[in-house]
């Protein structure tokens, strides 16, 4: 087993350390598996989240209003057209501001609810968990 000297005395008043040959082998790394860290990039790396999730949940919004679209009752189309989304911190929210909206998702004593806004959604968690599965790992 062979030794090497590192520093020495007399050396800035360091003293000397004895290392064995594997340990300096084992120190030597191939720089293209190294990653240098030279600051703290926490706050960087929090910021490129939030900015991932709102762009996700934006996405979200959009295929939720298209789903809710897709299965509104329609008679002059004004309540379709009005369906909408809203970002609201990091919360999205689907709906509409046509004063006869809840009667139409919720129902009457002599209409069933359609419930077309609830289903847009509830009903697509996998669709809108992929989405912003995607968003988060990096892919736009």
């Amino acid at each position: 087993m062979a030794y090497g000297l590192v520093g020495g005395v007399g050396d800035h008043g360091r003293h000397g350390t004895l290392i064995t040959e594997e340990i300096v082998n084992a120190a030597k790394l191939d720089t293209a598996e190294c990653i240098e860290i030279r600051q703290n990039n926490i706050e960087q790396v929090e910021k490129a989240l939030l900015r991932a999730y709102k762009t996700g949940l934006e996405e979200i919004g959009l295929v939720a209003e298209g789903y809710a679209k897709a299965t509104c009752p329609v008679d002059t189309g004004r309540l379709r057209n009005s369906v909408t989304h809203l970002l609201k911190g990091y919360d999205c929210f689907i709906g509409t501001n046509v004063e006869y909206a809840p009667y139409v998702e919720e129902g009457t004593s002599r209409m069933k609810g359609k419930h077309f806004l609830r289903k847009a959604a509830t009903g697509h968690g996998d669709t809108y968990r992929a989405i912003l599965e995607k968003h988060l790992r990096g892919g736009a």
